[in-house]
Formats: C-alpha cells, structure tokens, sequence
C-alpha cells in the first residue's frame, strides 16, 4: 500500500488543540530512557522494535495536510520502519561518556520531525561499553504519552524476550 493509499482518519481532539497551537506540527515530544545491563543482541532489540510498531497503529501514524485545511489527517500506514541507530562510546571514560550521551540525547530530543513521512517513532541504542547500554526511545508527542511510552517499553521487553504481547495494543 502507498503512502497515498493508505487510510486517513481524524485527529483527536488532543491533538488538534496541540496542531492548532503550532500549526506547522507540535515540537512536543516525549521521551523515554532505559538503562539495559548485561549481554545485548542489538539487531534482535530492532527487530523486536519492529514488531512493537507493527502492533501499534499510532506508531505507524503520520500526518498529511490537504489544502485548505487546518488541521492534518491521521494517515495510518501498514509498515512504517522506526527510526534506529546506535552510538558506541564503550571506549571513552565515565565522565566523557556522560558528556556524549547527554549530547546525544539532547540532538535525539530536538531532532525535525517529518509529520507527513515519519517516522515519528525514534530510537537510539547507546553501547557503554562493559554490557552496559541506554536505550532512548523519542516520540512526537502527537503519538505519545509517558504512560504511552511505559506501554512501549513493556512490549518492546516482551518482543525482545520473544513473548506474545498481553492484551490488546
């Protein structure tokens, strides 16, 4: 299914109000970090990633603006990679690697998002050397919450653990 294809829906009244406040797209976003410790397979974290957003339909959310209109559609798109990279400071020193990530997080927080072509889901898997990693998931704030963001991260540890997802998304 194309982009053009794919169905549209109203906003929420939500997010509405927050379009309205700044009609070229809310800057809000909403952030979740998790420190993750021991052994890490990382390419299995993205794909269970993937399989997070399959479930979620806000995560595969973008939106389009027709003309004359002041308010975007919710486009819902049937896949809808999430952005993903990864940083490895696992060779820098304590005070250098807070230095770094605190950096990184911050870009991750500002960073442009593309309403119309998404994702609007971000992700940022951070090597700290010694097992130890951050995972930082950023999201328009359109698409989430903190409670939104908890659900996202108890899916994502069960994807990961490859376990069926509880309840519905």
């Amino acid at each position: 299914m194309s982009m053009h294809e794919a169905p549209t829906f109203r906003v929420s009244p939500q997010q509405e109000q927050a379009w309205l406040a700044q009609p070229d797209g809310p800057i809000g976003r909403t952030q979740g970090v998790v420190a993750v410790g021991g052994p890490l397979d990382a390419a299995l974290l993205a794909d269970a990633l993937r399989a997070v957003v399959a479930r979620h339909e806000i995560l595969r959310t973008t939106f389009v603006r027709r003309p004359a209109m002041r308010v975007p559609l919710q486009m819902i798109h049937e896949n809808l990679e999430p952005g993903w990279e990864t940083l490895d400071l696992g060779g820098l020193d304590a005070a250098e690697q807070t230095t770094r990530l605190d950096a990184a997080l911050a870009a991750e927080w500002s960073r442009p998002l593309d309403f119309e072509r998404g994702p609007l889901l971000h992700a940022l898997l951070v090597d700290l050397g010694g097992g130890g990693h951050r995972l930082a998931l950023t999201l328009s704030s359109l698409c989430a919450d903190t409670a939104s963001v908890e659900v996202l991260l108890a899916d994502l540890v069960e994807a990961y653990r490859g376990e069926a997802p509880a309840g519905e998304p």
